[in-house]
C-alpha cells in the first residue's frame, strides 16, 4: 500500500518588480535600524538609538504591506506586533524626532 504524499501541491509566489523593491528595501532598513540600535555607527546629526526605532517602524510597515499582498499571515502578525512594540517604545521613552 503506497503512502499518500501530503505535500503534493506547491505554491509558486509570483512577484513583480515593485514586490522585490518593497522586500529588499524593508530588509535594508531593518539592517540599518539594527546597526544604529547596536551603536556600531555614530551619527552626529541625530541620536542613532532614536533614529533606529523610526527606521525599524518604516521597515515594519514595508514588511506588513509585503505580507498582506502575498497573504503571508505569520509574517504579517510578526511585523504588526513588532510595529506595535516600536510605537510603544517611542511613546514610553519619549523618543521624539522633533
Amino acid at each position: 500500500m503506497a503512502k499518500k504524499n501530503r505535500f503534493k501541491t506547491i505554491q509558486i509566489i509570483e512577484k513583480e518588480l515593485h514586490d522585490h523593491v518593497i522586500e529588499w528595501l524593508a530588509t535594508l532598513l531593518t539592517l540599518i535600524g539594527a546597526i544604529l540600535n547596536a551603536g556600531l555607527i555614530k551619527l552626529s546629526v541625530l541620536d542613532g538609538y532614536t533614529l533606529s526605532f523610526y527606521i525599524w517602524s518604516i521597515s515594519n510597515i514595508l514588511w506588513i504591506t509585503f505580507a498582506l499582498k502575498h497573504k503571508h499571515w505569520s509574517v504579517f502578525i510578526t511585523f504588526a506586533a513588532l510595529l506595535l512594540v516600536n510605537i510603544l517604545s517611542i511613546i514610553t521613552n519619549k523618543l521624539w524626532l522633533w
